[in-house]
């Protein structure tokens, strides 16, 4: 920088003359001291912490980096304090410095501390399915959960099952639980961790095939018949009938007691493996025909004279009816009839009524009529 002076007058001296002085030089200064240090000096992975730079001079701005080490990180945030987020596991070399301004030269690189940091622990592993395992039959499990790269693996660690293959089981009981072992490897960033699952076990479902097919339709009277079913667990089947007015059940042997409509049953009680099962057919018993009915007596009945029939014959319990169907004769009472003629016949119907094991039935009965006769 150049100035200019002059000598001002004076009751004695006339004022100077103008003159230059020589041209000086004002160099920015170096700025004092920087040094910077760290919230913590080992963190995980998973987390952030705070450096800070402390000194320096002037208005200049603070910039930090990482100049070394097996690990890295990222900055972020502005003034003289940074947070810190890890990139990679292992060790960070971090230094600062403040840039220059109008009066000052940047600092130097100062050392910010050295940040180990270590590896993190990975989010919770998942299993699934995890619901309960049927006896005897087969499951393959799809790991999850877990952080960063490394790889699955399992075992099978105790309980009533095989391990068949990689991530699949055999249950090999229908109660208690076993248990699998999940293990995420670790990667250059996260620990390995380990999980263990616990499976409940439960009963399989077993299927009855009971083959229906023409003993469901059967006719009060017939005879005795056999059963046959089967259970897809191997174990034996037992009949009951839920109508044992209908039917009853004998071993494996079914006896017809009545007619109507019965629900046979076959059922697998199940054990510690196998779930019970049943299976119902129905049995439908129709009525029998009864008996034919029978008139007595049927000879010839002289015209003016009364006549009482009986009846016989028939099945079961139902009442007997009697009605002239045609004929000269009169009905004067139950099954008791007046001959009107002395040729030809009359016709006499009878009727048997239903019970619970029979249909009804009907007979017509011709009754000669013949003329009466003194002697």
């Amino acid at each position: 920088r150049r100035y200019r002076v002059q000598a001002y007058e004076t009751a004695n001296y006339k004022a100077g003359s103008w003159c230059y002085s020589s041209i000086y030089t004002v160099q920015k200064a170096a700025q004092a001291a920087l040094t910077g240090y760290l919230d913590e000096a080992s963190i995980p992975y998973d987390t952030t912490t705070t450096a800070h730079a402390v000194g320096g001079s002037g208005t200049g701005t603070y910039e930090f980096r990482q100049n070394g080490g097996t690990g890295g990180v990222e900055f972020s945030g502005s003034g003289p304090a940074r947070t810190i987020t890890p990139t990679t596991a292992g060790t960070a070399d971090l230094e600062v410095r403040r840039l220059g301004d109008d009066n000052y030269l940047d600092s130097s690189w100062a050392s910010a501390g050295t940040l180990t940091i270590t590896k993190g622990t990975q989010a919770a592993l998942t299993l699934s399915p995890t619901n309960a395992h049927a006896y005897s039959t087969s499951r393959t499990f799809t790991p999850g959960g877990g952080t960063g790269s490394g790889a699955y693996s399992d075992a099978l660690l105790e309980g009533p099952a095989t391990r068949t293959a990689a991530w699949t089981c055999m249950a090999d009981a229908g109660t208690g639980a076993y248990t699998v072992q999940v293990v995420r490897a670790a990667d250059a960033n996260y620990n390995a961790r380990t999980q263990d699952f616990v499976i409940a076990l439960a009963k399989a479902e077993q299927t009855i095939d009971f083959p229906g097919g023409s003993w469901t339709n059967k006719t009060f009277g017939a005879p005795s018949f056999e059963l046959t079913a089967s259970a897809s667990s191997g174990l034996p089947v037992t009949f009951e009938s839920l109508n044992a007015a209908v039917a009853t059940v004998a071993g494996d042997f079914v006896t017809i007691v009545g007619a109507g409509t019965a629900t046979l049953r076959a059922s697998q009680a199940g054990n510690t493996d196998y779930a019970a099962a049943s299976l119902d057919r129905t049995l439908v018993v129709a009525k029998l025909s009864q008996a034919a009915l029978t008139l007595s007596p049927t000879n010839a009945h002289l015209n003016g004279t009364t006549r009482t029939y009986a009846v016989g014959g028939g099945s079961g319990s139902g009442a007997v009816g009697d009605s002239l169907v045609s004929g000269a004769a009169t009905r004067t009472g139950t099954l008791t009839y007046q001959a009107t003629g002395s040729s030809g016949s009359y016709v006499i119907r009878i009727v048997k009524a239903a019970d619970a094991n029979y249909s009804a039935l009907t007979n017509d009965f011709a009754i000669p009529l013949a003329a009466y006769r003194a002697i």
